[in-house]
């Protein structure tokens, strides 16, 4: 007869993906996940739009000294006029600010790993090149000189172009530019020629809506992709039934412990654990029984895993593992033994096995006193992984030769 149903004792290992789904289902129409998501996908945001930042940047900065050497030879004319100081203050330096900025952004700015810095990079130039070109523009028309009105608009539509900024964050930058706009058209712009001016303005304000409409679609499709890529993920890596990590991660995960553990000089153990007569189990409780024991057990070894780059992890079956990082074979070996005293008192029933009235564990621990210094390439670290499960492995099987329910280091 099986046991009672019991609670889902690892939703909670499992309640990445079950967020993750939620999302989905919600369709997130605020553009918005939940604090920990919403962080992961500002991340991935801002790093898979790096390329396009630099980009934009450079032909942001090809343009502005394209004008600056249309603003050359359109001085030559006024050079001697009374209006060369309006030409000279409001023209060739703004424009020469802003090819400043946008030089020291792609220098310092763009290279840099700091998401927020780069963000408040991106999001200053759009501000500098926007209000630097509204002034010149104006000035060329309070001059009477030919100038691309269409900029204004041009500018605003630029501020949602895909660079790195969430929509929120882009309708902000979007609204202030059209106030800037708004701003120049009222304090610089002579009175002879502000009509034009305002229609500039009107252009700027259907620009931002359309822009604005464009920029949410694409948002919410790329948080979509972004759901959907990071669920493949983590189902790719982890267990369905008890939430760990499966044998994909570990391998996964191996190489940046081994290079992290040579760079610090520390050991590294692996621990291979096995459910006593798991099959008997099966047969006596059935399958709904057996996969809550192996829940209870994931649970447990879940909360062994305590640093950054621990792993506790389900090799299949009733079989499992923990790599530990910076720790020895018998240091290790002691903790699997305070988890065979956790499940010993939890006291799961297990009426067919020779060993003990509950439910028992097997496990074999070894280790890596301390990793070798050097370049270790993914084939040196998957060489060390199977060496170290086949050595855990062979002291599993030396422990449940021995009678079971033990620790062999």
């Amino acid at each position: 007869m099986a046991p009672d149903p019991a609670p889902d004792t690892t939703a909670s290992l499992r309640e990445p993906a079950a967020q993750i789904r939620a999302q989905l289902e919600s369709r997130f129409w605020h553009l918005r996940f939940p604090p920990p998501l919403e962080q992961e996908f500002i991340a991935f945001l801002r790093e898979s739009q790096r390329n396009i930042q630099l980009v934009l940047g450079g032909v942001a900065l090809l343009m502005i000294v394209g004008f600056s050497l249309t603003d050359f030879a359109l001085y030559g004319p006024v050079r001697d006029t009374p209006a060369a100081p309006a030409f000279l203050w409001g023209v060739f330096l703004p424009r020469w600010l802003c090819i400043a900025s946008l030089v020291a952004g792609l220098v310092w700015g763009g290279p840099s790993d700091n998401l927020r810095l780069r963000t408040f990079t991106v999001a200053g130039l759009f501000a500098i090149v926007g209000v630097t070109t509204f002034i010149t523009t104006a000035v060329y028309g309070n001059l009477g000189l030919p100038n691309v009105t269409t900029s204004y608009a041009l500018i605003i539509v630029a501020a949602f172009m895909p660079c790195g900024l969430l929509f929120r964050e882009s309708l902000a930058l979007g609204l202030l530019l059209w106030a800037a706009g708004l701003a120049v058209v009222q304090l610089v712009l002579e009175p002879g020629h502000a009509e034009p001016g305002w229609l500039l303005v009107s252009m700027m304000l259907v620009a931002l809506v359309l822009a604005m409409s464009s920029a949410y679609m694409r948002e919410h499709a790329l948080r979509e992709q972004f759901l959907l890529r990071s669920l493949v993920d983590w189902e790719a890596g982890h267990d369905p039934l008890t939430g760990l990590a499966n044998r994909r991660a570990l391998a996964l995960a191996v190489p940046t412990v081994l290079r992290q553990a040579a760079r610090e000089k520390v050991p590294v153990a692996l621990a291979v654990i096995d459910v006593d007569h798991f099959k008997a189990y099966n047969d006596h409780y059935g399958h709904q029984g057996g996969d809550e024991v192996l829940r209870q057990l994931a649970q447990h070894l879940a909360g062994y895993a305590r640093r950054p780059l621990d792993l506790a992890v389900r090799m299949g079956g009733e079989e499992f593992a923990l790599l530990c990082y910076g720790e020895g074979a018998e240091s290790l070996a002691g903790r699997m033994r305070q988890m065979q005293a956790g499940l010993r008192a939890q006291a799961l029933p297990h009426a067919e096995s020779p060993v003990a009235a509950h439910v028992t564990v097997s496990a074999g621990v070894a280790g890596l006193p301390v990793v070798g210094a050097g370049k270790i390439s993914n084939d040196d670290a998957a060489a060390v992984l199977d060496a170290l499960y086949r050595d855990a492995d062979a002291l599993l099987y030396r422990a449940k030769n021995e009678g079971r329910d033990r620790v062999v280091c």
